[in-house]
């Protein structure tokens, strides 16, 4: 696994050897004399009540994030960044790598990690071509994504190939052969990372604001987690219409089949369905979705449509109740009906957000959530964040409420 890594950062460090040579006059001293340094930080005290554990969880904790950029050489681009967690006060949660499984679990542990560290070649028209440790995020980030919310972020060991001509469609391929997880640098479960046979083909054609179709092919191996082995073919529609007196109405509908694939010890098929529709109101900064999301269930053990490079927080809850079903895939699926609201004013950002859940089949009530946050955003640096989450448990775990304090700034 970590031979992989290795493997990864010796071979950008090669390649950008003769990025010194990139052009006429260009040296790598000049381009590093003129980079950039970006710099921020992210404290947030995070509370958790879960029904299952007689002490709650209350973690304080920062995170320190600094990147460099070198000034571009010809048509190479290099980037490196570094994350940083630390822990303030006592630990009272369960970080995955302390011990306190006694409380609810916060999994921000402690650790320094290399986030990024890639080189990017734009020397052939309208394609970019990436190597090294990425951030790599498709659509609305279902199946693959960063993980952001938490303090460590998910990036990848990976080739990427964007081809963006000046033409309605757009392709993009990846080659992912790691999977650098949210768990820090410190070995132990969940596993820190992933060594992966992962490829992504992403395909999109727009035709004009009322429609955008979309087509993907996620084909996933995982090695030393071959539960998680999928292969997923799906297809989407996107669009938006402007109405009288400042009001749009958008639109999104995507279709995906799954089944198993590659290392995978479970023999499955199932689904998954998104229909959403978002009413704006641009006068007072406003709006109104009301969404159907479905991850199908499965006839056999260990089934279920599953998205485990999925940026998780943003579905299904902030709770993040159904994080691990999510994951793994549950038998019975997990169907969301919910609704949301959004208002900006001045520079304050307030969310309402309000779930039903149930299961794919049988006909069992997994329980309902209620979701509100509140961010006012200071000189373009600073913000500040409010959220809570609250899960009414039926058939599926416990009560489950949860709580952030969250101060960002970044320079």
């Amino acid at each position: 696994m970590r031979s992989a890594k290795r493997v990864v950062l010796a071979a950008a460090v090669a390649v950008a050897g003769p990025v010194a040579v990139a052009g006429p006059g260009d040296t790598l001293a000049t381009a590093i004399g003129n980079g950039r340094v970006t710099l921020d930080f992210r404290y947030r005290y995070e509370f958790a009540d879960d029904e299952p554990f007689a002490r709650d969880a209350h973690a304080h904790s920062l995170r320190s994030r600094l990147g460099f950029a070198p000034a571009p050489l010809g048509d190479w681009r290099l980037f490196v960044e570094f994350d940083d967690v630390r822990h303030i006060g006592n630990d009272r949660f369960n970080d995955t790598r302390n011990g306190k499984v006694d409380r609810p679990q916060v999994p921000d542990p402690e650790g320094t990690d290399l986030n990024q560290f890639w080189l990017r070649y734009l020397g052939i028209d309208s394609l970019a071509i990436g190597f090294g440790r990425q951030r790599i995020e498709r659509g609305r980030q279902r199946f693959v994504g960063g993980h952001g919310w938490r303090q460590n972020e998910q990036t990848f060991d990976s080739l990427s190939i964007d081809w963006t001509p000046p033409a309605p469609y757009r392709l993009s391929y990846a080659y992912i052969f790691s999977v650098n997880r949210i768990y820090g640098p410190e070995r132990g479960a969940p596993a820190r990372d992933l060594d992966t046979r992962i490829h992504l083909l992403d395909g999109r054609w727009r035709f004009g604001p009322l429609l955008e179709l979309g087509a993907f092919v996620y084909l996933m191996d995982f090695d030393n987690a071959p539960t998680l082995s999928n292969a997923t073919i799906g297809i989407s529609a996107d669009g938006a219409a402007a109405l009288r007196s400042g009001w749009r109405l958008d639109y999104s509908l995507q279709f995906a089949s799954q089944r198993d694939h590659g290392s995978s010890r479970v023999r499955f098929a199932a689904d998954y369905l998104l229909l959403e529709g978002r009413l704006h109101w641009q006068p007072w900064r406003a709006s109104l979705a009301l969404g159907y999301e479905v991850l199908g269930s499965a006839d056999v053990t260990g089934g279920g449509l599953r998205t485990p490079l999925a940026s998780l927080h943003r579905f299904q809850g902030w709770a993040d109740r159904f994080a691990a079903a999510s994951s793994f895939g549950l038998n019975d699926g997990i169907r969301d009906l919910y609704f949301a609201a959004q208002w900006r004013w001045r520079n304050g950002e307030f969310q309402l957000r309000v779930h039903d859940f149930g299961s794919d089949r049988r006909s069992r009530d997994w329980g309902s959530e209620l979701d509100l946050s509140a961010a006012w955003t200071f000189r373009e640096r600073f913000r500040l964040l409010l959220k809570y989450a609250g899960f009414d448990a039926e058939e599926f775990g416990g009560d489950l409420s949860k709580f952030w304090l969250q101060f960002a700034a970044g320079f």
